[in-house]
């Protein structure tokens, strides 16, 4: 290492070195105070002096300046000489090896003997924030990959329909249970909680529910909301006789329509859950061949009925896709919209239909009050023929959770049944 009085010398009279303390591992120390001298007009100690600066260690010297008198006896002591580097030219020829020993030197003394519990630190710290600052994106990327899609669905036919696809990969609230009129529901206070919550938004569409569509319109706007019955050609829609510009929303009654439904909402889960992909389409293929062979056996069983007794007589008018996808006639008090209601007229003209051709059964559904169709019975019976009212039946909701009824087959093969048996007596 450079000794410091040749140091004081070489340097051009720039610095006086005199650690206050040395460096000890064993022990606490104090950080050393290093006086360094300087010529201010000098561009080489203004090179040092910036080397220092730069190095953020600047604050370890005191600066001093050489031209001052009280401290030239000291500045003379240790270079044994007269030193004024701006005045004389030889002492700017440094030579460029010498130039880089004194950095060097500074270099040494700076990192080495004083690496300094300050740069130690400095240096593990850093460390030690990149490594978290690493562990927690690694985290937050695993997180991201395996936490769940929050999704929200008002029909229970729809929920059905994604806990067959998706299973337990996703986070489902349904917001309509067993029982409850799509037609007549509106949103309450937890309801907007819950669908604000949510990543996807999956609702029937087609006017089905009616108060809620102007939720909905908004929520596109910042949320993915997807109507389930979009991608269904409006050619293979049922215009409302009551409405022109609505189609009739019991698709579900049709189970090629229905299909249709369940691939939007399986697009819609692979889109926005690719991770699962393979898996949902799996599960959606699967679901598909399941409703294929229930329509297949279903419609077998509703053949079986005589024709001129093939007469679904309902409190709504939800069964026209059945209607249709069944071969059978269907009639009912009210419209498409149980917001509709059946009058007088209406009930005996029912009534009268009824007895003329000795039609045997009359069904209510368990989303709608029973007493208009209450109210046809006794008309039917006033003119001296009786007929029963069969079975409830599933219309704009599925039954309860954990049962049969509650999930779509089970409801589809449930009012089957009920309309063979009721309409065969």
């Amino acid at each position: 290492m450079i000794k410091k009085s040749y140091l004081a010398v070489t340097l051009l009279g720039l610095l006086s070195i005199t650690p206050q303390m040395s460096y000890n591992s064993s022990t606490t120390q104090t950080e050393p105070k290093i006086k360094l001298y300087i010529y201010p007009k000098c561009p080489f100690c203004a090179k040092v002096k910036n080397f220092l600066i730069n190095h953020n260690v600047a604050d370890k010297v005191t600066f001093i300046n050489a031209n001052n008198p009280k401290h030239y006896a000291k500045l003379k002591e240790l270079s044994h000489k007269d030193v004024c580097p701006y005045l004389h030219d030889e002492v700017h020829n440094i030579k460029m090896g010498e130039s880089s020993r004194i950095m060097h030197y500074f270099k040494q003394l700076f990192h080495l003997s004083y690496m300094t519990f300050n740069q130690l630190a400095i240096t593990l710290t850093t460390l030690l924030f990149v490594l978290i600052f690493i562990y927690f994106k690694i985290v937050l990327r695993q997180d991201k990959q395996t936490s769940k899609l929050n999704v929200v669905c008002t029909t229970n036919m729809i929920a059905d329909a994604i806990n067959h696809i998706a299973k337990d990969h996703i986070n489902l609230t349904l917001l309509m249970g067993p029982g409850v009129d799509p037609h007549l529901y509106k949103p309450i206070e937890q309801d907007i909680t819950k669908i604000a919550q949510a990543d996807i938004i999956f609702y029937n569409g087609l006017h089905l529910e009616a108060r809620m569509a102007d939720l909905f319109a908004n929520m596109k706007r910042n949320k993915i909301t997807i109507a389930v019955c979009s991608d269904i050609p409006t050619s293979k829609l049922i215009r409302s006789e009551e409405h022109d510009q609505y189609f009739d929303p019991h698709v579900w009654f049709d189970p090629n329509l229905w299909a249709l439904a369940i691939t939007t909402i399986a697009n819609i889960l692979q889109q926005y859950d690719p991770s699962h992909y393979d898996e949902y389409e799996h599960n959606k293929q699967e679901y598909l061949k399941k409703i294929a062979s229930m329509y297949k056996q279903t419609k077998q069983q509703i053949s079986s009925i005589p024709k001129e007794k093939r007469v679904l007589i309902t409190g709504h008018d939800a069964f026209e896709y059945f209607a249709r996808a069944y071969d059978c006639q269907v009639m009912s008090l009210q419209g498409i919209s149980t917001a509709s209601e059946a009058g007088t007229k209406d009930i005996q003209d029912l009534a009268n239909f009824i007895f003329t051709h000795k039609i045997p059964a009359i069904f209510i559904e368990t989303s709608i009050p029973p007493r208009n169709i209450q109210a046809v019975q006794q008309n039917v019976a006033a003119k001296g023929f009786d007929v029963i009212i069969g079975k409830e039946l599933y219309s704009d909701a599925l039954g309860t959770a954990g049962t049969a009824e509650g999930t779509y087959l089970g409801m589809m093969h449930y009012n089957v049944n009920a309309i063979v048996t009721d309409l065969s007596s």
